[in-house]
């Protein structure tokens, strides 16, 4: 039978930014702020990770029986054993960023067997994406920018203090202060890129709409790479709208691949690129200083395999996905991973050019600051954003030959 209801509850699901979190002195709690007080905190999920947990288990032969996902399992153990073998002991910091890649794999085959079962076929490809993508991200925007006025206005919660007792920016809370949107300022604006891309098959003063509660939403996060990475989607939905079909082409290509490799050049430009645009801070500061650090100290062996290096603590983070990978499981993995990822997306490359456009940003140029494919939210954001696209993409092709 159709399900005729307008939205898709696994979408709110997904993609609502609740946080449960587990405290030291036992509890649970759902309104610890990223980044914060993290002597108070075991660990912090999302709640869709539920969906996750459930979703892998019922599905896990079918995961299992991947190769490509036994091979990347084995390459990752593989990298494990051999640096705990070189130092002598655990490095947890590489079973933190091996974990990470692990969960955004299996949650990535997880959604393609959801939604292998569970899209219909018949209904046409906007009112799919409209289902699970546009309305419920729409929904869930409002309702944010709502409580944040909700928060400051009303409420009169100006500010958030950090474990220093120093004032922090205003505290996103979601409808009610005893829910409070974990890091909002890092890493949820980066789900605003795919909502816009979904829009603009919308009429213009719709587009619009949806494009500025985006970019509004994102400037209360102060996120100034996700804003960039709103920018360059809008821009590139523009340049692509004027121009004939062979300079589309050539525009989608070269923004592609451009995106794709941002990250080589980010680590060599990364000071100079902000600057100029002149949002340099201390956190951005302190970022290259540590990325500078890291390329400076790595000796000829260590360029192949910078895991060779000594052990590092699980609390440090360069803020670069890219690194963090390279520096966890090789070159080669950087390549064996970001073939996995880009493998799906490349299956609805030519059907849903702005939404693969979307998705790379979000993953090549949000991955730059912070790390989108490893964090719990974001990284089940974007393996259900690729899956759905991936199916959708080829139940229309063969719908196509059928006919």
């Amino acid at each position: 039978m159709t399900n005729k209801f307008p939205i898709s509850l696994l979408a709110i699901l997904v993609l609502i930014p609740i946080t449960f979190s587990f405290k030291y002195g036992g509890g649970i709690s759902f309104d610890r702020i990223g980044g914060f007080d993290n002597r108070l905190w075991i660990a912090s999920l999302p709640i869709s990770m539920l969906f996750c947990l459930f979703a892998s288990s019922k599905w896990a032969n079918q995961i299992i029986g991947k190769k490509i996902f036994l091979s990347f399992v084995t390459f990752l153990l593989s990298c494990v054993l051999i640096k705990t073998i070189f130092i002598g002991q655990i490095d947890y910091s590489i079973i933190k960023v091996s974990a990470g890649l692990l969960m955004f794999t299996v949650f990535l085959f997880s959604f393609e067997q959801y939604f292998k079962r569970n899209i219909e076929s018949s209904l046409d490809i906007n009112t799919l994406e409209n289902r699970y993508v546009l309305f419920p991200l729409v929904i869930l925007v409002l309702i944010i920018i709502a409580s944040w006025h909700y928060s400051s206005d009303v409420l009169g919660i100006r500010s958030f203090l950090d474990w220093r007792g120093i004032p922090m920016s205003k505290v996103p809370i979601f409808i009610t202060p005893k829910l409070v949107i974990y890091d909002f300022e890092q890493y949820y604006a980066f789900v605003l890129g795919p909502m816009v891309a979904c829009a603009t098959r919308l009429k213009w003063y719709q587009y619009i709409f949806v494009a500025i509660i985006a970019l509004y939403c994102t400037k209360l996060s102060a996120n100034s790479t996700a804003m960039i990475v709103l920018w360059s989607l809008i821009l590139f939905h523009l340049l692509y709208s004027v121009f004939d079909k062979k300079s589309r082409n050539f525009i989608y290509k070269a923004s592609f691949i451009g995106i794709v490799f941002a990250p080589i050049l980010y680590v060599i430009f990364m000071y100079v690129f902000y600057e100029n645009l002149g949002i340099t801070n201390s956190r951005l500061d302190a970022r290259y200083s540590m990325i500078s650090s890291y390329i400076n100290n790595l000796n000829w062996y260590q360029i192949i395999f910078p895991f060779l290096t000594e052990g590092r603590s699980i609390a440090e983070d360069m803020h670069n996905e890219f690194l963090e990978v390279y520096n966890a499981i090789s070159i080669f993995g950087v390549v064996f991973f970001y073939s996995i990822v880009l493998m799906p997306i490349s299956k609805f490359l030519e059907i849903f050019r702005i939404q693969a456009i979307a998705i790379v940003l979000v993953i090549f140029i949000g991955g730059l600051t912070v790390e989108n494919l490893l964090h719990p939210y974001t990284s089940i954001v974007i393996a259900y954003l690729i899956a759905f696209y991936s199916v959708l993409s080829k139940n229309r092709i063969d719908n196509k030959t059928t006919q």
